[in-house]
């Protein structure tokens, strides 16, 4: 077989070249392997719609991956996907645009299933290939074209095309001019370390296939497991609790966690409420003060209608303040109780501002002036960690991370980050070349450091409370 390398440079592809599944790369730092599915039907984007010989490309990649990885022969490192388009009459780049980026969706999907399914045996991996490889989509448009002026539509159906590459562990090479770039916000080592992407292949194999319901009505209903938070993640946890011995539980029964008691609770019993650790409220611009009323008071009605934030450029909002020592204790008490194998529900603020908690029912017994710091707005399930940095799950699908796997509904992940230096635990990134994590959009979600294909919806945690066992207790540790 063939082994070919890509340039990065525009119109130099080496086309329909096929992988050689011994020979190792021989310059991991310049070697990227490369394969091309083309031939789509003008304005095709289905893999389905493709010849035999082109769909047969992604299974020939699939098993190379599956290859490289199961025998350390090859150093993946990332699987970049990128659509093209041929020039449309008359032009039009954006819709250009989305077509490339449409077909290489596509083409990714296809693949990651693929890499999957080539050791789908009772001794299949963990975690996943798919979720060891770093997975960077973009598109072209028509930017790069094969066949620069067309004259056949067998010319223009090689324009149509979406490249894979296979780039070993190096320094990522630099996009090319002209392509549009957007992070897949899919479950991978480039978000993901193998701790926190076994933490969530646990998950999925654990995890029930839940069904969604929008309160519709020929779907049904809301189900209160997937899309009211608080029942979300308790039940979510009573569900991972249930797919574990009583020998791995340690006698635990698998009730809610609200329900447990110290004696009841046993290694995962753990509540921090937010007063121990939430200083106060720093109300940042452009929150104004009309918008702020309206954001939490017992006495404002608190709709859409009445915030004025469509308006509103990008901004901080509402920033929690954080106690530095008793922050540090609960983020050490959190991990603790995910080494001694619990799953923990945390409340969170999410968005810009909280709405209303104040006036949730289930906060009756807190008194007003703390309901903001113990009454969440809404729930997250923390499955794992690896450092400061924690994996979750969100019922609201409102995180950046999912779908991850098919047939197992739209399960959603996210990353909460705890930083040390600014004393805060969120979804706002440690990276320090991200120039302002903690910047949102009017919606909620933040604008830097997260992918933008589905967004990341920014929550600042304000409470932990119990948890539940789904795993064997691993290190010894204990609580603060």
């Amino acid at each position: 077989m063939l082994q070919s390398t890509y340039n990065e440079i525009p119109g130099e592809f080496e086309l329909e070249q096929e992988f050689d599944l011994e020979k190792p790369f021989e310059r991991p730092d310049q070697n990227i392997r490369f394969q091309v599915i083309s031939h789509y039907p003008r304005y095709g984007q289905s893999i389905a719609g493709l010849p035999a010989s082109e769909r047969e490309k992604i299974h020939r990649v699939a098993s190379f991956v599956a290859h490289a990885l199961r025998s350390g022969s090859e150093s993946v490192r990332l699987i970049r996907v990128v659509g093209h388009a041929d020039l449309d009459t008359p032009r039009r780049p954006t819709f250009e645009q989305q077509i490339g980026r449409s077909r290489a969706k596509e083409v990714l999907g296809a693949l990651l299933d693929a890499i999957d399914r080539v050791d789908a045996g009772p001794e299949r991996p963990v975690p996943p290939y798919s979720s060891r490889i770093a997975w960077d989509i973009q598109s072209a448009g028509a930017t790069q074209l094969v066949v620069a002026n067309p004259r056949s539509e067998l010319d223009r159906s090689r324009n149509r095309r979406v490249e894979i590459s296979v780039v070993p562990y190096s320094a990522l090479p630099p996009a090319s001019a002209g392509t549009s770039t957007t992070r897949v916000a899919f479950a991978t080592s480039a978000a993901l370390d193998v701790s926190a992407g076994a933490a969530i292949h646990d998950f999925l194999r654990r995890a029930p296939n839940d069904l969604l319901r929008y309160n519709d009505p020929l779907m049904g209903p809301d189900q209160p497991d997937r899309r009211i938070c608080v029942s979300a993640a308790a039940t979510k946890a009573t569900q991972l609790c249930g797919s574990t011995s009583r020998s791995d539980r340690g006698g635990i029964p698998c009730n809610g966690p609200l329900t447990l008691t110290p004696q009841t609770g046993g290694r995962c019993y753990s509540r921090t409420p937010g007063v121990t650790f939430l200083a106060g409220k720093d109300y940042r611009a452009p929150l104004t003060t009309a918008v702020r009323a309206s954001c939490c008071t017992r006495t404002t009605f608190c709709s859409p209608a009445k915030k004025p934030l469509s308006n509103l450029p990008n901004g901080q909002y509402l920033v929690l303040l954080y106690k530095p020592a008793p922050l540090k204790q609960m983020v050490d008490n959190l991990k603790c109780l995910l080494d001694r194998g619990c799953v923990v529900p945390v409340g969170v603020l999410s968005g810009i501002c909280d709405d209303k908690p104040d006036l949730s029912g289930i906060c009756k017994p807190i008194p007003l002036q703390n309901k903001w710091r113990d009454c969440w707005e809404h729930w997250l399930l923390i499955i794992g960690y690896d450092g400061d940095r924690f994996v979750f799950w969100d019922s609201a699908e409102s995180s950046m991370m999912g779908p991850v796997k098919t047939g197992k509904d739209n399960h959603y992940f996210g990353f909460l980050y705890y930083d040390s230096k600014n004393h805060r635990l969120s979804t706002a990134t440690t990276n320090a070349g991200v120039q302002d994590p903690l910047e949102v959009n009017p919606s909620g979600y933040h604008t830097q450091g997260t992918p933008q294909m589905f967004g990341q919806k920014r929550y600042q945690v304000t409470s932990t409370w119990n948890g539940l066992p789904w795993k064997t207790a691993g290190r010894q540790c204990k609580l603060g």
